[in-house]
């Protein structure tokens, strides 16, 4: 097989990986010898483990009629030179530095600056020698190549990963400026704005991207993939949003030395620990395709909305009791919001996931029959599963916060 030919396969993998321990779902294995490693023998390992091909130098390790391994005269140079083909291919600007000393810290601060503008590649720590150079070339990814519209289904597959990156940059997003509302951290906060910047020139990327796919022959299922991803999209922008309306509402408690009561942090640690669930199960659901799991999602929505209703009604009656001030009140309500509104956003992406399978496109139908359809099956388990969080998510003292709405 040429190198143009393998070209077109790594483009339809994830990633590449040298490590049989380490190949996530879809990646290209390349198998590489060394003094006391073989990797031919672990490609068996690799494509068990999630990569979707293995390069392999040595036939007796290739089972004959398996598809899925690629067999080359050199590994080690196939590497090489399907990074070359690649570069030459991406015609991007590149950028080298050489020196005596300093290099790594300039490639650092020098990433750091171009990312506020652009997409930049760079080598994590020293990996610049004859493999870890071609590595990083093949990081090199146009976040969306139109070349690949010409096979349907291997673009629906890009852009479906192209979504998950973006749902786990949101994901993260989130977790990080949740934990800024603990212990404030300059580096951290920063982090949050770059991803939230990030996962715009994602959402911007895909619509357009999607929009050419839907006007493309697809096959039901591929349709059924492109309508789940632009319903999904724009929720996972919003929810990257509210990570920096998070981020923003920690750095004031900072700046005005704000430290919620004894109660009011207990009260907000259970409702941090349903909104990670929650964000946890929706970008798990996405991920692997699983409706089983998105089907979770609704009733812990449901549970998050009783908690934010009840921390609300316990901050009035401090407010009343002299024990809470006014300006505390309006940072909580802040953050009681964006939790609230992150967790919506999961729903809507777990419901679009449901529906289009379904071949529906009525949310409002489908959220009422679950919550007050009595005779159906979903909505018996969605009773069942809310009732269940309930008791997961429970303030100090074993109060349910259902209590609080009666």
């Amino acid at each position: 097989m040429d190198i143009t030919a393998i070209h077109q396969i790594f483009l339809t993998c994830t990633s590449v990986t040298t490590d049989s321990r380490n190949c996530p779902q879809g990646s290209l294995f390349i198998a590489l010898k060394g003094e006391s490693f073989n990797g031919n023998a672990f490609a068996a390992r690799a494509l068990e483990s999630g990569s979707a091909y293995a390069i392999v130098d040595e036939e007796a390790y290739a089972p004959e009629g398996d598809t899925r391994y690629i067999v080359v005269e050199n590994s080690l140079k196939t590497l090489q030179q399907l990074a070359n083909y690649h570069r030459r291919q991406m015609r991007t600007p590149i950028i080298g530095i050489t020196g005596t000393n300093g290099k790594t810290t300039t490639k650092e601060l020098m990433s750091t600056v171009l990312s506020q503008t652009h997409n930049v590649l760079y080598t994590l720590g020293n990996l610049n020698n004859h493999i870890g150079v071609p590595l990083t070339l093949l990081r090199l990814r146009a976040l969306l190549d139109d070349r690949l519209l010409n096979t349907p289904a291997v673009a629906v597959e890009r852009a479906r990963s192209a979504t998950a990156e973006m749902a786990e940059l949101a994901r993260v997003g989130v977790m990080q400026a949740m934990s800024l509302t603990h212990e404030w951290n300059d580096t951290l906060a920063q982090k949050v704005r770059e991803e939230e910047t990030q996962v715009d020139r994602y959402e911007d990327a895909l619509g357009t991207y999607l929009v050419k796919l839907s006007s493309r022959e697809l096959n039901h299922a591929d349709s059924q993939s492109v309508n789940t991803l632009l319903h999904t999209i724009s929720d996972f922008e919003r929810i990257s949003d509210h990570s920096v309306n998070l981020m923003e509402s920690a750095e004031e408690m900072h700046t005005k030395e704000i430290q919620f009561s004894q109660d009011a942090r207990d009260e907000l640690q259970v409702l941090e620990d349903a909104v990670q669930d929650i964000l946890n199960r929706t970008t798990d659901a996405f991920r692997k395709g699983d409706l089983h799991l998105a089907s979770k999602v609704e009733p812990l929505e449901a549970v998050v909305n009783e908690l934010v209703r009840a921390i609300k009604a316990h901050h009035i009656a401090r407010l009343q009791a002299g024990s809470c001030s006014i300006e505390y009140g309006f940072v909580l309500d802040d953050l009681l919001t964006n939790y609230e509104r992150v967790c919506d956003h999961c729903s809507n992406v777990a419901v679009a996931q449901i529906e289009v399978a379904q071949d529906s496109f009525d949310t409002h139908a489908y959220l009422n029959e679950l919550r007050h359809g009595n005779d159906t099956k979903e909505s018996e388990e969605f009773h069942r599963r809310l009732d269940r969080y309930r008791e997961r998510y429970l303030f100090p003292e074993n109060q349910s916060a259902e209590d609080f709405d009666k």
